[in-house]
């Protein structure tokens, strides 16, 4: 049986993956559990092996704490045989497997300095989701007043840089997928190959581990009206529909995820570069101010 940790940006599609994958069978996903390490490891980066019996027991009883609180789980952990934190993880996920899994795991956003330390086990897949950035800012901004544009600007190149590091280390444990290809069912035969299962991708109801019909996720459809299997497709190059002012703003975050963009194919498109020469004429015909002098800009940066 392998271990399956998925992680990605908030507003990157995480959890309609997590969920998609737990409607297969032999699979089994938990959204939004084990956070606990990302948690421990935000408070202590080099956090590996539990040399600190204290730090260990504390780790443990959020762990325990966690379980309960999101899967009415009581963890049954032994302090002794956790040694590190594949240890832990293991003993938070092990109890939800049913007995015909293959794949176990779960999904925790935003954790991929998680990931980086779990994939050093053999038994951990690494499944990474990624979405074009400008769609992601515009996401965040609705969905979530948490968010900073510039955080997620800042998030989105950091974890470009260590995804790329850790394809090449792990080649066949680590996975990165577009969110814009698993929608659009681009994705089936490379995401199943990875996992080594079958995946029915024609599933029209999407439900939760409940049977309940899942429907608090924008990229599910469960809408009658839909004309796609399963996905909402509408979530695809919305930045597109931005009206002059905002829209030349998203040219500069082009220019700052440039080499992201690129390397994911989100700039290898002639008519992408036509629009933005267009837009960019259009604003020095209206001989505006640039933009890093107010407005969406001055949002983005506190300036």
């Amino acid at each position: 049986m392998k271990y399956l940790y998925i992680t990605g940006l908030m507003r990157s599609g995480t959890t309609v993956l997590a969920n998609f994958l737990n409607t297969q069978g032999k699979i089994t996903i938990y959204r939004d559990y084990v956070n606990t390490l990302r948690q421990a490891l935000t408070s202590n980066p080099n956090l590996e092996y539990f040399d600190n019996i204290q730090e260990k027991n504390i780790v443990i009883e959020k762990m325990r704490t966690e379980a309960l609180d999101q899967l009415k789980l009581n963890l049954s952990i032994n302090p002794q045989q956790i040694k590190n934190i594949y240890d832990l993880y293991k003993s938070a996920i092990d109890p939800i497997a049913s007995p015909e899994d293959v794949i176990i795991g779960n999904k925790s956003t935003q954790s991929l300095f998680v990931l980086e330390k779990l994939l050093k086990n053999k038994d951990v897949l690494g499944l990474y989701i990624i979405r074009d950035v400008r769609d992601v800012l515009l996401s965040s901004r609705k969905r979530s007043e948490r968010l900073i544009d510039a955080d997620v600007i800042n998030n989105w190149n950091t974890d470009i840089n260590k995804v790329e590091q850790l394809k090449k280390k792990y080649p066949d444990r680590f996975l990165v997928i577009r969110y814009e290809d698993f929608v659009q069912m681009k994705a089936n035969r490379i995401l199943g190959d990875f996992l080594g299962v079958f995946l029915n991708w024609e599933i029209q109801v999407f439900k939760d581990r409940s049977g309940q019909l899942f429907r608090n996720n924008s990229s599910y459809t469960n809408i009658k009206k839909q004309k796609t299997i399963g996905f909402h497709l509408q979530s695809i190059g919305n930045w597109r529909k931005l009206k002059d002012e905002e829209l030349i703003s998203i040219r500069k975050v082009e220019d700052i995820c440039k080499n992201g963009l690129e390397k994911y194919r989100y700039l290898n498109d002639e008519q992408l570069q036509e629009e933005k020469k267009a837009t960019l004429e259009a604003a020095a015909s209206r001989e505006e101010d640039p933009p890093e002098k107010g407005g969406f800009w001055s949002r983005l940066f506190g300036k």
